[in-house]
């Protein structure tokens, strides 16, 4: 795979988002993407899990819809990152996956650490990090503090809020 590292937005963020906050954060990343378009991003990975990189990866599909030259590249930790899911998890990320241009698995199988891996790698292959982080713990809090420390641009949209809305 080749792409350059500053056309490159990645993401990171929960894998639960509450209910009341998923209107607002679908509204935030197609503004995201489109503005990063806008400043010549074309190449945008996200890690296939379930929550926030599920909602970044559908609003590049979107995005593809009107841009053809937008790639949507989907890191996967390990081959079996989805043994827990639902049916409707897994059908939902097949749809998602049969849409990337790229599909990188990282791992063979699970280990400890996968995931931390696989978060670097997206990192290590962007400039911008697109991030939905509510907690100063976890996999997530990583990942900006690594983006951070590797000199991206983090965008934070967790706790954003538009005119007409209360705050999320």
């Amino acid at each position: 795979m080749n792409f350059i590292q500053n056309e490159t937005c990645c993401f990171t963020g929960h894998r639960i988002i509450d209910s009341k906050a998923l209107p607002t954060v679908r509204r935030a990343l197609r503004f995201e993407v489109r503005r990063l378009y806008v400043n010549g991003v074309r190449n945008y990975i996200t890690g296939g899990a379930l929550g926030f990189d599920t909602l970044a990866a559908e609003a590049i599909i979107e995005l593809k819809l009107e841009h053809p030259d937008v790639r949507l590249i989907i890191a996967l930790p390990c081959v079996d990152h989805d043994t827990k899911w639902t049916d409707s998890q897994r059908r939902r990320s097949s749809v998602i996956k049969h849409h990337a241009d790229y599909v990188v698995i990282l791992s063979g199988s699970y280990y400890d650490g996968c995931m931390q891996a696989r978060n670097r790698y997206m990192v290590d292959n962007s400039s911008q990090c697109i991030s939905y982080c509510g907690k100063n713990h976890g996999g997530t809090y990583y990942t900006v503090n690594y983006a951070k420390s590797k000199g991206l641009y983090v965008e934070e949209l967790y706790g954003l809020k538009f005119p007409d809305e209360k705050p999320i």
